[in-house]
């Protein structure tokens, strides 16, 4: 008999710890550039939202939104919910672009702060 896996699908609690109010810190932006997943940290970029580039330091220092919901823009643009204030996620729940250094990662939490994203570890998922 084969052996069958089950993966858990990721909700946006996952990344999501806390609001200040969901009207407020959560906005619809336009995804472009790529596949975004829950959790995905993004980047505006001429009014729209792309996948941080982790090559540059720049790139990670325009981090702005965290995705909270799965999309595909690579063959176009899609509209999305985004974090883009006044909200605490989770650090484990994050998804980084393949590559990104520790230091790279750190200035693109950073940034986030700035914007009032604020990231920790080890809180327990909560309903966002």
């Amino acid at each position: 008999m084969k052996t069958q896996t089950y993966t858990q699908p990721k909700f946006v609690s996952d990344v999501v710890h806390t609001k200040v109010n969901p009207a407020w810190s959560v906005d619809t932006a336009v995804l472009s550039g790529g596949a975004f997943q829950i959790g995905t940290v993004g980047a505006r970029v001429n009014g729209k939202v792309v996948p941080l580039d982790a090559s540059t330091d720049a790139g990670v220092g325009a981090a702005a939104v965290v995705v909270i919901a799965d999309a595909d823009a690579t063959a176009g643009d899609v509209m999305g919910p985004v974090v883009a204030r006044g909200a605490v996620v989770l650090a484990d729940g994050l998804v980084w672009p393949a590559g990104i250094t520790t230091a790279r990662k750190a200035m693109a939490i950073a940034a986030l702060e700035a914007r009032g994203i604020v990231t920790r570890t080890g809180l327990a998922t909560a309903t966002a």
